[in-house]
């Protein structure tokens, strides 16, 4: 259970996100695709907070909401690494991508280290807001949840050509969402409808 719940359904999730985020990408540009992908990735961490065992299933759904996002962060800023060696030579093409490696490898050795010292320097801390029992787990989610909300500072200084605006892909994303969950709403009823006509043509008095 814990496998479906932290494994297979994520991955799921995110291959059905990808192909939505992409076409965001082509059609509205990728800063705005980036601001909406963040804004729907801090809350996750948060809803790790609100989980119980009698407690679930909404900070789960929420969690999954920000799984779907983190491939429209990670599509727009791999576009943004690309674009960088659009005018580079043929000698110089890969120094932007590998000294984005460089910096992304330093950065998850500082925050595994960063993050184990705080765990360990608050392990025995206990605390309630609401009702809500808060360890060390909650500050790290809460750190977590902050540092995801200031890293779209980061979008302030960019500048993208042919971007059409966050509420316009807001507004496209919405009504993307509204007609695919309306399709999966009919369809157990096109279902039923087809193996009517499917029976129908099979039968012995069906007409060909």
């Amino acid at each position: 259970e814990a496998n479906v719940i932290m494994l297979v359904i994520p991955m799921v999730v995110i291959m059905i996100a990808s192909p939505v985020w992409g076409r965001l990408a082509d059609r509205f540009g990728r800063k705005p695709v980036m601001f909406l992908a963040g804004i729907l990735f801090v809350p996750g961490s948060l809803s790790w907070i609100l989980m119980t065992r009698d407690f679930w299933a909404w900070p789960y759904l929420v969690i999954l909401f920000s799984v779907a996002a983190w491939p429209g962060i990670e599509l727009t800023n791999f576009n943004y690494l690309l674009s960088l060696n659009e005018g580079a030579t043929r000698r110089h093409g890969g120094i932007y991508i590998a000294v984005n490696s460089v910096i992304m490898a330093l950065a998850s050795l500082l925050a595994g280290l960063c993050s184990g010292a705080l765990a360990e320097a608050l392990q025995n801390w206990h605390g309630q807001v609401m009702g809500i029992a808060l360890t060390f787990h909650s500050i790290l989610f809460l750190a977590s949840g902050l540092l995801r909300f200031l890293a779209l500072g980061w979008l302030i200084g960019i500048e993208e050509r042919k971007t059409l605006g966050t509420r316009a892909a807001l507004r496209y994303m919405a009504t993307d969402i509204y007609s695919n969950l309306q399709v999966v709403a009919t369809y157990p009823i096109q279902l039923v409808a087809r193996a009517g006509r499917w029976t129908y043509k099979l039968g012995p008095f069906g007409k060909k």
